[in-house]
C-alpha cells in the first residue's frame, strides 16, 4: 500500500504531512457467510515533512518506520467482487527526527480506518482506505504531545 496524511478535517495547528510506503500481510481469524474477521500485520516506512513550531511553515523533513498490528472486519458484497471492511491497528515504530511535539527514538502507532476492496481478477484486488493515525512515546519521556493525521491509502494485492 501506499499512502498519504495531513491534518485535513483535523483542529490542530501543526502541520506533520506523511507519504507512507506499507507491506501488509493479512490472515482468516473467522469467516461466518459474507462476514469476516482477519488479523493483519503492516510494516511500512513514512517520509515526513513537517513545521518545527506551530503555525511555522513545513520545512522539515524526518523519516519513521515501524510495524502495525491489528484486526479487521469485513463485510463482502452480494456481488461478490467488493468487500466493505473497518480495522484497527497499533504498534512499535522509531523516529528518526525530533519535533517539537515528539522526541525521535522509539514511539508508538494507532491506527483507525474503513475501505473497500475490489477484486478485479481471481487473485488481485484493489483496495482503498481512509483513516486516523496517532503517534506519541505513551509518556516515556519529553515532549509528548502526539502527533494525529487523517489519512488515506491505495493499494493492489494479491490473494493466495
Amino acid at each position: 500500500m501506499a499512502g498519504v496524511g495531513g491534518q485535513s478535517l483535523l483542529n490542530v495547528r501543526y502541520r506533520y504531512l506523511t507519504t507512507t510506503v506499507a507491506g501488509e500481510y493479512q490472515y482468516n481469524l473467522l469467516k461466518r457467510g459474507p462476514w469476516g474477521v482477519h488479523g493483519m500485520v503492516q510494516p511500512h516506512i513514512v517520509f515526513t515533512r513537517f513545521n518545527i513550531n506551530d503555525n511555522d511553515p513545513v520545512d522539515q523533513r524526518g523519516l519513521e518506520f515501524g510495524v502495525n498490528m491489528g484486526l479487521i472486519l469485513e463485510r463482502h458484497l452480494k456481488t461478490g467482487r467488493g468487500a466493505l471492511y473497518a480495522g484497527v491497528s497499533s504498534g512499535p515504530h522509531f523516529l528518526l527526527k525530533d519535533t517539537h511535539r515528539q522526541s525521535s527514538g522509539p514511539i508508538f502507532s494507532s491506527a483507525l480506518f474503513i475501505g473497500y476492496a475490489h477484486r478485479v481478477s481471481r487473485h488481485m484486488v484493489v483496495d482503498i482506505r481512509p483513516g486516523y493515525r496517532h503517534i506519541s512515546n505513551a509518556g516515556i519521556y519529553l515532549p509528548n504531545g502526539g502527533i494525529n493525521n487523517s489519512t488515506l491509502s491505495a493499494g493492489l494485492s494479491y490473494h493466495f
